[in-house]
């Protein structure tokens, strides 16, 4: 769930088994800004959007590629919350 700007580290979602160094990609999502600076991503629902999107997110360490597709879940109220 989204509400207002979060951050999330992706650290906690995507692991390498050789400890490689993996780097994060997103697809674009209507509605919702998205940011990636090393493992932490920011969502930002735009104004006045409310509802529910899905995303798709990517790890890849240089050899192996792991896609995950996730449901955002931004509530009426956190309109209020992102100004």
């Amino acid at each position: 769930m989204i509400n207002g700007a979060t951050t999330i580290d992706l650290s906690g979602y995507f692991a390498d088994d050789d400890k490689d160094n993996l780097s994060y990609n997103y697809g674009v999502v209507e509605g919702i800004s998205i940011t990636i600076d090393a493992d932490l991503m920011t969502l930002v629902p735009d104004d006045g959007f409310f509802g529910n999107a899905t995303a798709v997110f990517t790890a890849f360490d240089g050899l192996n590629l792991t896609i995950q597709n996730v449901l955002l879940i931004v509530p009426e109220k956190a309109i209020e919350n992102a100004t």
